[in-house]
């Protein structure tokens, strides 16, 4: 009997441990892809998390389950299911008093609530990690510290540290170079950005780094740049970019050529954005009703984002003037109403100032009795104050809706704006 309750238990670990093997490999799999490729890892991912799910469903009781249900919070953490992770470390952390793998699940609880911005609990699980004074906990402990005091808004402590660390930690560098991007990003240092990018890009060469790389580039207008550093990405998002790079230099088949396809097969948010600059690319080609109708399209899409707003109002614009077999005898109201909304959505949803701007102008040009001028007239005060840091503008501007709607709330208001920025710049 003995034996063959040996053979049982032989045989049982012998499943245990093939069964984590292949788990963990995936797992591997999965973060080597994710930072060589920086993309398709997910699948390595689910497929590691599949395996350990099968091996605490077989055996719930096993005193060696604390290896699986750590693993099974690493796959959840790196697929984003931030709530499964921190269930699997809590219940590993509850469970197994003893186990190795009780700082490293202080530690990943940290990682968690930093992207949560739970900066309360984030140190104080760093803190109970750092109690077991294990060294790669410790440099990784150091790291998420950097993370915290880019939350707290100490940017220039992270640069100062990152450096440092750098130099004492260079098996992080990869980590550490990410942080000090960000870092001079949120400092709108494109040059100190764009240096520690490329940094990151000589140690993986993944795609997700060359793009923000080649977004850095778009928006300093080096356009052949952006494109020649995505020449060889097929991602949707590349697409999408090396569209409106072609767009913006006037190379209108090429833009359309990086786009339509897009638009032709995804229902996403993706298509969505392609549908936008293929609009633009029949608006430049003087086909206004071909915009029209790719935008109508789009604007079925079911996506949860904010540019379906913007699509939606320009569709209910445009309407007024493709659908409406009386177009020319519309009241002035209607146009006016939707023109402000389409002008709201370049502002509000596309962060278009130039062309809300241009928008807004033009009810304040061509129309007098209306709501909307003094609306219109407060929101380019708002973009050139608060967008585009164009304090005269936007002092010109308040003092204009002032003198001409004497009385009235918009008159006010543009008083106490303007009294506002004079005050803070005494100050200064």
């Amino acid at each position: 009997m003995k034996k063959f309750l040996f053979i049982f238990i032989f045989l049982q670990g012998c499943a245990y441990y093939n069964t984590f093997y292949n788990a963990k490999k995936y797992y591997s799999q999965g973060l080597s892809k994710k930072k060589n490729e920086g993309s398709g890892y997910n699948e390595f991912f689910k497929k590691s998390a599949e395996k350990c799910e099968k091996l605490l469903n077989w055996f719930p009781n096993s005193k060696w389950a604390d290896d699986a249900l750590y693993l099974l919070g690493l796959n959840y953490f790196e697929l984003g299911e931030y709530k499964k992770a921190k269930g699997s470390f809590n219940e590993l952390i509850n469970k197994f008093h003893n186990s190795k793998f009780l700082p490293y699940a202080y530690l990943y609880l940290a990682k968690i609530n930093i992207s949560e911005d739970e900066i309360e609990d984030a140190e104080k699980y760093l803190s109970l990690a750092k109690e077991f004074k294990i060294w790669d906990v410790s440099k990784e402990v150091a790291k998420e510290e950097l993370k915290l005091l880019f939350k707290k808004g100490k940017t220039e402590e992270v640069i100062k540290e990152g450096e440092s660390f750098l130099k004492r930690f260079p098996e992080k560098k990869y980590e550490i170079l990410k942080i000090l991007s960000d870092a001079y990003l949120f400092m709108n240092d494109t040059s100190k950005a764009l240096y520690y990018l490329k940094e990151m890009n000589k140690e993986t060469n993944a795609e997700s780094t060359g793009l923000k790389i080649a977004k850095i580039y778009f928006s300093l207008d080096s356009l052949k740049k952006a494109i020649d550093f995505t020449k060889n990405f097929l991602s949707p998002e590349a697409k999408l970019l090396r569209g409106e790079c072609f767009f913006k230099l006037g190379y209108l088949d090429s833009a359309r050529n990086e786009v339509e396809n897009l638009f032709q097969t995804r229902r996403d948010k993706y298509g969505l954005l392609a549908s936008l600059i293929l609009s633009d690319i029949y608006e430049k080609n003087n086909d206004s009703l071909k915009s029209y109708e790719v935008l109508k399209k789009s604007s079925n899409f079911n996506v949860q984002d904010s540019i379906i707003y913007f699509v939606k109002r320009k569709v209910n614009y445009l309407s007024l003037f493709y659908e409406k077999k009386d177009s020319l005898n519309l009241p002035e109201d209607t146009i006016i109403y939707y023109r402000f909304n389409l002008a709201e959505g370049y502002f509000i949803y596309k962060n278009d100032y130039k062309k809300a701007i241009e928008i807004y102008s033009s009810i304040k040009n061509n129309f007098n009795d209306t709501i909307f001028v003094p609306k219109s007239m407060m929101a380019i005060g708002f973009i050139y104050l608060e967008k585009l840091n164009d304090t005269l503008s936007a002092i010109s501007t308040f003092e204009e809706v002032s003198s001409k709607f004497k009385g009235s709330i918009y008159s006010k208001s543009a008083e106490e704006i303007v009294g506002k920025i004079k005050n803070n710049t005494k100050k200064e």
